[in-house]
């Protein structure tokens, strides 16, 4: 809606909202990770995730397990 449509109703333009995070939450607690992080890249998990792919990787190119269904996670 356009300034000049929202004097004539005479409703003001919605405030920001506050944020309550509830804990034990997981959907609050990724959004608050989310607003924490703004505009930053998260190369902790990237390397977390690179680090598990990699070691899981290495176990079937070395022969630890003798099938796929001796890896467990």
């Amino acid at each position: 809606m356009s300034q000049s449509r929202l004097a004539a109703v005479g409703s003001d333009p919605p405030l920001a909202m506050e944020v309550t995070y509830h804990s034990g939450c997981p959907g609050c607690r990724v959004d608050k990770r989310k607003a924490e992080r703004a505009g930053k890249f998260p190369f902790a998990e990237l390397a977390l995730i690179w680090i598990v792919t990699i070691c899981s990787k290495k176990i079937r190119d070395l022969h630890i397990a003798k099938a796929q269904e001796d890896i467990g996670f």
